[in-house]
């Protein structure tokens, strides 16, 4: 039997002849209907319950007397706040003339989906599900056992529910800042100065390959290779920029610096290829070994802002670290540490060859 006066935490699942017998499950408590924001493609016929059309109702609470002794309470019209405050000009039977609002925040969802409604309260906070304040009693942790940070939890609860949104501003700040207390050391520089955005990170495994043994040049694997991958990220303007060297271990290129960049100039490769310099010269320097330009040698594409790139990244590293040598010769240094990639140079013959008669 449907019980009309749903409290607290519940969940339950219905089929549509039920709904229908429960006047749609009706409830005793004042409330508004909303259906709010639905998912792209949402639909009462959704073979996937996440899938499924979403209506939400807010509990209005209830009027009662400003008299401690009067026990009469009255059910809020639902209409609009204007209603609401309408009744609250209005005298208690009781015959004392003030009336008090009660507001409720409690918040349930209808999903209407192929197999069914499902009807339950979503008010269930982050901290109520990594306690265990739930429905079944069952905790976030014990469903995962990364579910412990109020802050993951309450990003998958929004994902579940549809109302995941896109943050900005101080939110995305606060998040990020967040993000590096629980993993320190791993977001090793980032610069959003200028339009430019440069976020590069690093764990200390992949630290560990800058040894000087895989960064020279001499020899099959070329020391550090560097490429951008464009079309990872979700707005296609922006590269995921990536580092690798040879492991004589491992028999595979492994990565050494991963960086997020936001565009393609040669100031967004600046800042990936100084972050790399530096990384490179805490491990050598870790090991009681010489500093020597032959360690930064890498190969990149045939790109003018990668190449520009990696040049000012290494003036700007030996001039910082108090090089003797003048910034022109430091250029004409770097130059010499650059090599071209075979396929790239290859894929970009074929373009000239498939627009050749163009040309």
């Amino acid at each position: 039997k449907w019980d009309t006066t749903p409290q607290g935490n519940f969940g339950l699942d219905v089929s549509y002849a039920q709904f229908e017998a429960t006047n749609r499950l009706a409830v005793d408590w004042a409330t508004k209907t909303d259906a709010g924001k639905q998912r792209k493609n949402a639909s009462r016929i959704a073979a996937d319950l996440n899938m499924g059309y979403r209506t939400y109702r807010s509990c209005l609470g209830v009027i009662h007397c400003s008299n401690a002794h009067c026990a009469i309470t009255i059910r809020p019209h639902t209409h609009s706040p204007a209603d609401l405050a309408k009744q609250l000009t209005h005298s208690c039977k009781c015959g004392n003339t003030k009336l008090l609002h009660k507001p409720c925040p409690n918040k349930s969802s209808l999903i209407q989906w192929a197999h069914g409604v499902r009807y339950g309260n979503v008010k269930a906070a982050p901290a109520a599900l990594i306690s265990g304040n739930t429905i079944n009693g069952t905790s976030a942790p014990e469903i995962s056992s990364v579910l412990v940070h109020a802050g993951r939890v309450g990003r998958m609860r929004n994902t579940v529910l549809g109302q995941a949104k896109l943050k900005g501003g101080d939110d995305f700040v606060e998040t990020f800042m967040d993000f590096q207390r629980q993993h320190p050391g791993f977001i090793v520089a980032n610069t959003m100065l200028g339009g430019v955005t440069v976020i590069s990170s690093q764990t200390p495994f992949m630290a560990s390959q800058l040894h000087d043994e895989a960064c020279q040049i001499d020899g099959p694997f070329n020391g550090i290779i560097s490429d951008a991958a464009h079309g990872w990220w979700k707005v296609q303007t922006s590269l995921l920029i990536i580092s690798s060297v040879f492991s004589q271990i491992m028999l595979r290129w492994v990565p050494v610096l991963i960086s997020y960049s936001n565009g393609a100039s040669s100031l967004h490769y600046e800042q990936h290829f100084l972050a790399l310099f530096e990384a490179v010269a805490q491990v050598v320097n870790a090991h009681n070994k010489s500093l020597i330009d032959e360690l930064f040698a890498g190969v990149v594409d045939f790109s003018e802002a990668e190449r520009m790139g990696f040049i000012n990244a290494f003036v700007r590293f030996w001039l910082k670290h108090s090089n003797a040598r003048l910034e022109n010769e430091l250029r004409k240094k770097a130059e010499t540490l650059l090599r071209g990639c075979l396929q790239h140079f290859h894929n970009s013959i074929t373009r000239v060859k498939r627009i050749a008669a163009i040309v």
